[in-house]
């Protein structure tokens, strides 16, 4: 085997939990029984169903493409239920740029008129459900970053008594909290990530107790202060806060879809709790359809928490017997994905992106699946499409250029990883697969070594780094490369996960035979 030819292979796989945690929820369905009768639509084979993707996917305006979109083969999803969700998701809203310049310009005023009509119409006209909730998130405020931070307290400073205002900065609090803390379990979190996470959480609780004091009440806030109080394990204050929330608007799809979501066994739920809100989601849907999407996630995260019961053996694709969120359908397509179910795990990710066209998880999985299912140039274009739509997104630059890379577009898969690294300096993990394609894709080893040490420096006990550096070394014919290939032995050969690549690395000692040291090599005299 040649030293080009024992390449590791370029590593998709192993961040997929990375890629997955940028989801809020990990859940799923289960049955009970409701008076309400589904209306069901005739299955449709696989191709049948792609067929009929990709002839909609060209329709430019996404409302239409959703609402022209075929449900899953042998779904049984309520009609009504699919367009009122399409209609959520791609209602006109001001985007986090355009808040941002008009904040910029000192025009809050503008911003708190806009939200005020979105508030007037969620709670008059059922055909605008949860509109306003939508509007914070289309708007950016749910996820707190530098730039938005500053930009909601200039809002605030412009507009003082702007519940809107509160409410946001609530909001981004609540967002950092749970970036301080960490994705890794509460006994695994370093204090100082705790102290950091209550310190923000407070803030976040007091402007939340603000915003709930002033007009118009907002949904959304009580449905942050129930995630806070169960983040905090303060199940009575988390009661609390969703009993005020459901007072004030009964029929809202988030307050619903956050009181699941934290339903499961992480937070000591139960099928049983799970499969109660589904039935009470299900009886107001009737007169509020965005309520089947609330049945949907409660149904599927019942049937597929893996902290609740074993997995169940049914078919991936059978867990989404009702809509749900997009981001609960892409976690079960990643799911369908990872175990080889790769028609089920393309249908599902397919329509998380039918309801949001920058689900970046849903685009990964489009990009891996469509390899297997032979789609690859239709899914290309998507992937490219919503790069270009999401231009601002980190998450779909990260996952949209890992699946490009797979789809052999390096290029362009470069270029997005470096804005996701730029972005996101701390993204170690990014910048791994942007190491891996300096090595395999683009052969720029000097630029693969950079990123190693910097792996290496950041990460100094993770295996990413040693092993890049060890490869692009042996491309270069490194002097040091032999030394690279004994640190990474000896370090990580018995770890989980990297014995391929410890593999390729005695295969290349086995066909390079290391130079003996210059003191023993013997000859005639």
């Amino acid at each position: 085997m040649s030293a080009r030819g024992i390449r590791i292979a370029l590593i998709v796989a192993v961040g997929l939990a990375a890629i997955g945690g940028a989801l809020a929820l990990r859940h799923a369905p289960t049955h009970e029984s409701t008076a309400v009768i589904s209306v069901t639509r005739p299955a449709i084979p696989f191709r049948s169903f792609m067929t009929q993707v990709i002839e909609a996917s060209k329709i430019v305006d996404p409302l239409e493409r959703c609402l022209k979109m075929p449900d899953p083969p042998g779904s049984h999803w309520h009609r009504d239920g699919v367009e009122a969700y399409c209609r959520y998701r791609y209602q006109p809203a001001m985007t986090s740029l355009e808040f941002r310049q008009r904040i910029a310009e000192g025009r809050g005023d503008e911003v708190d008129r806009v939200l005020a009509e979105d508030a007037r119409a969620q709670a008059d006209d059922p055909a605008a459900a949860s509109r306003l909730d939508g509007a914070f998130y289309r708007m950016g405020l749910m996820e707190s970053t530098p730039d938005m931070r500053r930009a909601v307290d200039a809002w605030k400073r412009q507009r003082p008594q702007s519940a809107f205002a509160a409410a946001a900065s609530g909001f981004q609090y609540s967002s950092a909290a749970w970036q301080a803390r960490g994705q890794d379990a509460y006994d695994d979190t370093p204090e100082e990530n705790l102290t950091a996470m209550r310190k923000q959480a407070a803030l976040a609780r007091a402007e939340l107790d603000r915003a709930a004091t002033m007009q118009p009440p907002i949904p959304l806030v009580f449905a942050e202060m129930f995630s806070l109080a169960m983040r905090a394990g303060d199940e009575d204050d988390a009661q609390a806060a969703m009993a005020r929330g459901l007072a004030v608007a009964p029929d809202d799809m988030a307050l619903r879809l956050i009181q699941s979501a934290m339903s499961g066994g992480a937070w000591g739920g139960s099928p049983a709790l799970l499969l109660k809100q589904a039935s009470e989601a299900a009886a107001r849907a009737p007169r509020q359809p965005l309520l089947w999407v609330v049945v949907g996630r409660a149904r599927m995260k019942a049937r597929t928490d893996p902290l609740l019961h074993a997995p169940a053996a049914k078919p991936t694709l059978a867990m989404a017997g009702e809509v749900a969120t997009a981001a609960d359908l892409a976690w079960l397509a990643r799911r369908a994905y990872l175990g080889k179910a790769f028609s089920e795990s393309l249908i599902l990710a397919v329509e998380a992106w039918r309801f949001d066209d920058g689900e970046s998880t849903a685009l990964w999985v489009i990009g891996m699946a469509s390899q297997q299912a032979r789609y690859s140039e239709w899914a290309r274009v998507i992937l490219k499409n919503a790069a270009q739509k999401h231009s601002d997104s980190v998450s779909v630059a990260r996952d949209v250029g890992v699946a490009l890379l797979a789809l052999k577009e390096p290029v362009e898969a470069e270029r997005l990883l470096s804005y996701a690294v730029e972005r996101d300096p701390a993204d170690t993990w990014t910048l791994a697969q942007l190491g891996w394609l300096y090595l395999n894709a683009s052969h720029r080893y000097d630029k693969a070594k950079n990123v190693a040490d910097t792996l290496i420096q950041r990460e100094g006990d993770d295996a990413d780094g040693y092993a890049l550096r060890a490869f692009a070394q042996i491309e270069t014919d490194d002097p040091e490369r032999y030394k690279s290939i004994h640190v990474f032995l000896d370090r990580f050969e018995q770890r989980d996960g990297a014995l391929n690549t410890a593999d390729s690395l005695r295969t290349y000692l086995a066909e390079h035979p290391e130079p003996l040291p210059r003191g023993n090599v013997t000859g005639n005299h």
